[in-house]
């Protein structure tokens, strides 16, 4: 693997499903892909914070 000069090494996460993905109703800093990625980070790894493409209703 390659990468470009300046280039992000920083792992990134694609939270993608429903309601359970996206946790509705729970506060932003609740959801599961936003604690996940901080006790990866807590590990040493370096992630993004997390996309999430998710919607009530899909499933």
């Amino acid at each position: 693997m390659t990468t470009k000069p300046g280039a992000s090494t920083d792992a990134n996460y694609l939270a993608l499903g429903d309601s359970y993905t996206i946790g509705e109703s729970v506060p932003e800093a609740d959801r599961w892909s936003v604690l996940l990625a901080g006790l990866l980070r807590k590990d040493g790894v370096s992630i993004t914070d997390p996309d999430i493409i998710a919607r009530t209703g899909w499933t």
